[in-house]
């Protein structure tokens, strides 16, 4: 039989195993999505890739299609371990691809392009351009902005738990050329869209993400 004190030790065994069991199960989570996001990037590239060189109309005498290079980076947030409530842990994703598909008319070369995808924005550039760098950051223009309130209401027939969050995040993206000129800035701001995901547009920037949910236990 157990004493007091083998019984008082196994309690802390098992606290203390099962808050590390716990732990690993979400940091493995945490890996899982970011490969599955960082695997998405790769195959959305491609995909607009294979997707802008098909359909590209140049000059009339170049031929159909093009040579692209076509680069897509996505800031995101992810399930968050915190106890923050909806405020996600942020990461950015990058992939690249190149493609050709054209049939250019004898004696001449097909168009080439260079494509970045920033989040849900877009630019289109010459082969010659020479990016040296692409930064995220939160500086002028930027700001990271999360807070959340709970409130518990004891009543007759049970507890009433609600908790909200409010997320205001906006980055500024630069890619910069070899002499240190930036050849692009973006800055974009955080939104839910249709599917509840967080994406980021020049079109939300300053947004507010607000999250709220309600609980309730009868007695």
């Amino acid at each position: 039989m157990f004493t007091n004190d083998k019984k008082g030790q196994a309690i802390i065994e098992l606290a203390i195993f099962g808050t590390l069991i716990l732990f690993m199960f979400g940091m493995l989570v945490s890996y899982m999505q970011r490969m599955n996001e960082q695997q998405y990037a790769q195959m959305e590239a491609f995909r607009r890739a294979l997707e802008k060189a098909c359909t590209f109309a140049g000059a009339e005498d170049s031929g159909a299609g093009a040579s692209v290079q076509y680069t897509a980076m996505e800031n995101k947030r992810l399930a968050d371990l915190s106890d923050s409530f909806r405020k996600g842990s942020p990461i950015t994703t990058r992939g690249s691809s190149s493609v050709f598909w054209a049939v250019p008319q004898t004696g001449s070369q097909p168009e080439n392009k260079i494509v970045y995808k920033i989040n849900d924005d877009e630019a289109t550039f010459d082969t010659g351009t020479q990016i040296e760098s692409i930064s995220t950051s939160s500086g002028e223009g930027s700001k990271d902005e999360f807070t959340e309130k709970m409130q518990k209401t004891e009543g007759p027939g049970g507890i009433t738990t609600s908790r909200e969050s409010h997320l205001t995040d906006t980055i500024t993206t630069t890619l910069t050329g070899e002499d240190g000129s930036t050849i692009w800035q973006v800055t974009q701001g955080a939104y839910r869209d249709a599917d509840g995901q967080i994406r980021y547009g020049s079109q939300a920037v300053d947004n507010t993400i607000d999250s709220a949910r309600t609980w309730r236990t009868d007695f």
